[in-house]
């Protein structure tokens, strides 16, 4: 069958992040070519063709539409409308669609739901639907069915070993390169799937059922080789909710890279007190350049309460070694935890305050479909989420504390937050021996310039515009609430 894999276009928003390359669609794109199926990848975030010349070029006899945020819905849901007017079968994937099924379904404008992983799903439905065959017997998938939900039987994850190295020849790689640190050409690539971890305000225990997966190192070296020999990659972001379960595994990947003579760097993201100093300077050695660690809380309270089972003893030495190393350090913390208190806050702030060499990724609680904070906000503060699927777009989580779930007034949350991302915005770490880096502040503008240029003159003022009010917004925030600031303490250097 004639398969078109559509990632749709975000709703135009503030953010600064450039587009990722989609790493679903291609994995699934992949499989199903090697499998006797024509798809293709038609990535709206990128490509400004319309959708109803896209539909005419390629002729498909079924649409498949990724859904791994709620930016994207409108497009989505837009697109899936065109689709059913055309006659075609759609099918909805990732994350939120796995984890809004009724939500999804009551659109009308989605035949089924493949829930989670997608490969085997996606062959398995449309060898189906080749031979009149009955979906009931299609593992993986959610359907309507006399007005109810039917759900099919639960699909086991696959063998990462099994799907083949991705083919970039399906999109433009060089559209999604991106400038990090010590790289110009930057990528996201796959390493593994899923984390050992049930954290309360994740989605991973119900997505990924907490398990971890690792792709073999020959795949994922040979996607980074191909694509450093044909489009001068130089960095890698290996996406991963968990990079490396074990230490072994990154001197594995990094004794590859270095027996293939490949230069390119790289980070990740990964978990407090799985490495040592030593390891670090490995890592640097073999390409590190940063790494993001996911703490959420300075108060031991508010970790037990979302399970974070980490050493708070272990953050700042593994900042500090960092920094000896050459690594930039991430560290991500969440303001406005369910019942959190002025005194949990001061912890938290304290424990940042005192990671001198690292960045910080401060955002605020947001109860996540499928998490078990979403289940918790609703029995114990009455929450109610969006009934439709057009309603999430309304949601300012991560942003902003609405709601509030804390014990603590929004305008402390908002000002600590925008205090913390002000100072990572204009005063990155320092390493030994080199000038003060602006770097992330460079970075930051060129996505806002690049994002605007690529929506078109109107998008362009109006991105603009939006990106330069949410600065402001976050300086304001950050510098102009003095009593707020003092209460927590939030002075670099004893200055104010």
């Amino acid at each position: 069958m004639r398969v078109l894999l559509i990632n749709p276009a975000p709703q135009f928003y503030s953010g600064t992040a450039s587009a990722s390359a989609p790493l679903g669609l291609l994995s699934i794109a992949t499989y199903l070519n090697r499998n006797e199926h024509t798809a293709a990848i038609y990535d709206r975030t990128i490509k400004h063709i319309s959708l109803k010349k896209e539909l005419d070029r390629f002729s498909p006899e079924i649409v498949g539409i990724s859904l791994i945020s709620f930016k994207p819905i409108k497009d989505a849901l837009a697109i899936a409308a065109e689709c059913k007017n055309r006659g075609l079968p759609v099918v909805w994937g990732g994350q939120m669609s796995s984890l809004l099924i009724d939500t999804v379904l009551d659109t009308g404008v989605a035949d089924y739901i493949s829930i989670g992983e997608g490969e085997a799903t996606w062959l398995d439905l449309l060898n189906t639907l080749s031979a009149n065959g009955d979906a009931h017997n299609v593992a993986g998938l959610a359907f309507r069915e006399n007005g109810k939900t039917v759900y099919t039987a639960q699909r086991e994850f696959l063998d990462l070993s099994t799907l083949p190295v991705i083919d970039w020849t399906l999109v433009d790689p060089e559209k999604y390169f991106q400038a990090t640190f010590g790289c110009n050409k930057m990528m996201y690539i796959c390493s593994s799937r899923g984390c050992f971890g049930n954290c309360t305000f994740c989605i991973n225990e119900t997505f990924n059922r907490c398990s971890y997966r690792r792709r073999p190192v020959k795949d994922v070296t040979d996607e980074i080789e191909y694509l450093v020999k044909n489009h001068a990659l130089d960095g890698v972001y290996f996406a991963a909710e968990l990079f490396c379960k074990h230490k072994k595994e990154v001197y594995e990947l990094c004794e590859e890279r270095k027996r293939r003579g490949l230069t390119y760097v790289w980070g990740c993201q990964t978990r407090i007190g799985i490495f040592s100093e030593e390891d670090f300077q490995y890592m640097y050695d073999n390409g590190c350049r940063w790494m993001f660690f996911g703490v959420e809380s300075g108060s031991p309270e508010i970790l037990r309460s979302i399970r974070k089972s980490i050493n708070l003893a272990l953050v700042k030495p593994t900042s500090d070694a960092c920094a000896k190393a050459g690594i930039t350090s991430i560290f991500s913390f969440i303001v406005g935890h369910i019942d959190e208190t002025a005194e949990d806050l001061r912890k938290t702030v304290s424990l940042a305050l005192s990671l001198n060499n690292a960045m910080y990724s401060f955002s605020c609680l947001a109860p996540c479909p499928g998490s078990q904070m979403l289940i918790d906000v609703q029995r114990e503060k009455g929450f109610v989420p969006p009934k439709r699927l057009i309603d999430y777009t309304k949601v300012k989580y991560i942003d902003r504390p609405e709601p509030n779930f804390s014990k603590l007034p929004g305008k402390d949350i908002t000002v600590v937050r925008d205090w913390f991302q002000w100072q990572s915005f204009t005063s990155p770490p320092q390493k030994k021996g080199e000038e003060k880096s602006r770097l992330f502040a460079i970075k930051v503008l060129s996505d806002v310039l690049r994002t605007a240029f690529s929506n078109g003159p109107v998008g362009f003022v109006q991105y603009s515009f939006s990106a330069a009010v949410k600065g402001i917004s976050t300086f304001v925030n950050a510098y102009f609430y003095p009593n707020i600031r003092k209460k927590y303490g939030l002075y670099r250097n004893n200055s104010g």
